[in-house]
């Protein structure tokens, strides 16, 4: 055990994900920083000499025409379909909404008017194309709240709910547009239609295509007459829309008793007050509190704080400027998540630091220990984390006499807890068992922000005039597994005691203060004596 004052660490993490201090479990930047090439010989020869080559392919780009026609085409590996996800969260960062509405219209009425092709495969392709304009509203509704886009896209709803195969989506697409489609931060957020309607050419030679002009100002047109003409004929193939399953996103908003702003604000009363002075009353109150209770109930504050931050705000949170930070009104979403977790960080030192004897330090210890291992059980990997930071806090890490009172079983218990989570291999451990967790989970925020901010920052959104594609492929590794914890949840009843404790106890947050609480406990050479209980 290290007792030097210089040691400590508080096991907060800071904007970025890092933490104050020394190294612990919560130090992101990994200790074995340079761990590609440590571990370098596991990875074969062959291997080696193929990745030393460099691809043309992804080196020069992609042009916007090239993912508009992928996103619209039919889906043939997983790739294909998770790409529809990470193109609408990112194309933000490379084209306003009014430009890819206009790129997708356009192709709707080159499909419509192409006779070559059969009937059916004419009508699935619109199908396919219609699919993904409801998914897109549906799931990101503020990148229609420009009057021109707004108009364009209810002149399109118009024209196609005459259309039988057509109709159900066009519904359910004019109720979210009239219900949900209100100015947001994702309203002024990267490439703004504004912006495109005031300067179509320097958009254009920053994305390198061609088609961006005619899509610019295709968009001031909202003629689709060729769909008028085929009118007749997709009244036949109204059946083939129910059997295609093309169109899969007619869900609209949750049909879940929350929504994201519901749980915004749920999360909003959370804010810790720390009126509460801690007492040996708190402590009993504690320990008579059974593990399981502790473990679901922060369990459900995290999946409150998880569920009202959207994961644009992430990518916003690792991408803006601190200028822009401050005119985005849902980053506090992102903050409050940050503080909590500290909160709790910090509430768990707090707590074994309280009694004065050895013993009661140990029994409250290793209930901390036994509840990090429940939120385990529960998939809460945040919380396991902001758990297991109190716990490796060097006030308390260095109190020997309190660790020599930890039970066998629960000691090995919690040191699988801590290669779990440990950042060897750049976290390998925690990563493979995210990935097999069933839902409902919760991912542990603070690396997920850091994964993402170090995508955003290694490299740059273009590659000459072309896309860089590969960029937004490493931050869709990232988003892809947060947006699908998005279709389940916790049926955790709320514990208004468990809560109590955890917001509106006093607790000191510096880290000089708890340090010197923790020499008052435990000095060096000192065995412990019978002191006054310390009143914080």
């Amino acid at each position: 055990m290290r007792s030097s004052k210089n040691d400590k660490n508080s096991g907060n993490v800071d904007g970025k994900g890092s933490k104050a201090g020394g190294s612990s479990f919560l130090d992101l930047e990994e200790s074995d920083a340079d761990s590609s090439h440590r571990y370098s010989d596991d990875i074969p020869i062959l291997q080696r000499s193929d990745d030393a080559i460099p691809d043309p392919s992804k080196a020069s780009g992609t042009t916007f025409d090239e993912l508009v026609d992928r996103l619209l085409s039919q889906p043939m590996s997983k790739a294909d379909m998770n790409f529809t996800e990470i193109f609408l969260c990112l194309y933000r960062k490379f084209a306003a909404p009014g430009i890819l509405l206009s790129a997708i219209l356009t192709r709707l009425e080159k499909t419509a008017d192409d006779k070559s092709q059969h009937f059916l495969t004419r009508t699935s392709a619109q199908l396919r194309i219609v699919a993904v304009l409801t998914k897109w509203i549906s799931t990101y509704p503020g990148d229609f709240a420009s009057p021109h886009t707004s108009q364009q896209f209810n002149t399109f709803l118009e024209q196609i709910s005459m259309e039988p195969a057509f109709s159900y989506a066009a519904h359910e697409m004019k109720k979210t547009l009239r219900s949900y489609v209100a100015e947001d931060d994702d309203t002024r957020w990267e490439r703004t239609d504004p912006d495109v309607e005031s300067d179509v050419d320097e958009i254009d030679e920053s994305l390198g295509t061609t088609s961006l002009r005619s899509a610019a100002n295709a968009s001031k047109s909202t003629s689709h007459s060729s769909l008028t003409e085929e009118r007749a004929d997709l009244r036949h193939s109204e059946a083939v829309s129910v059997s295609s399953g093309e169109v899969s996103m007619f869900s609209g908003r949750p049909s879940g008793l929350h929504t994201v702003a519901d749980y915004e604000i749920e999360a909003a009363t959370m804010v810790p007050y720390r009126k509460r002075p801690l007492t040996k009353i708190i402590y009993h109150s504690c320990m008579d509190i059974s593990d399981d209770d502790f473990a679901d109930e922060i369990t459900r504050i995290d999946w409150v704080m998880f569920s009202s931050v959207r994961v644009r705000d992430l990518i916003r949170d690792v991408s803006l400027s601190s200028n822009k930070k401050a005119r985005c009104r849902s980053l506090v979403n992102v903050t409050r998540a940050i503080s909590h977790f500290n909160h709790v960080a910090c509430w768990v030192t707090n707590m074994i630091l309280m009694r004065d004897k050895a013993k009661h330090r140990a029994q409250i210890l290793e209930k901390f220990m036994r509840i990090a291992w429940k939120l385990r059980q529960l998939n809460n990997y945040n919380g396991l984390a902001a758990v297991m930071a109190g716990i490796q806090n060097t006030a308390v890490a260095r109190l020997a006499q309190t660790q020599a009172l930890i039970s066998d079983d629960c000691r090995k218990q919690f040191m699988r807890l801590e290669i779990l989570m440990g950042p060897r291999k750049s976290h390998f451990a925690y990563r493979l068992a995210w990935q097999n967790s069933p839902l409902p989970r919760i991912p542990y925020v603070p690396l997920s922000r850091r994964d993402l901010a170090s995508a955003e920052e290694g490299s740059k959104t273009f590659i000459g005039s072309r896309i860089n594609w590969a960029k937004f492929s490493l931050l869709g590794d990232v988003i892809l597994p947060i947006l699908a914890t998005r279709g389940s949840s916790y049926d955790i009843p709320s514990r208004s005691i468990v809560r109590e404790l955890i917001l509106d106890s006093a607790i000191a947050v510096d880290d000089e203060e708890l340090y010197a609480r923790s020499l008052l406990l435990e000095q060096v050479g000192v065995l412990e004596s019978k002191k006054r209980f310390f009143k914080w």
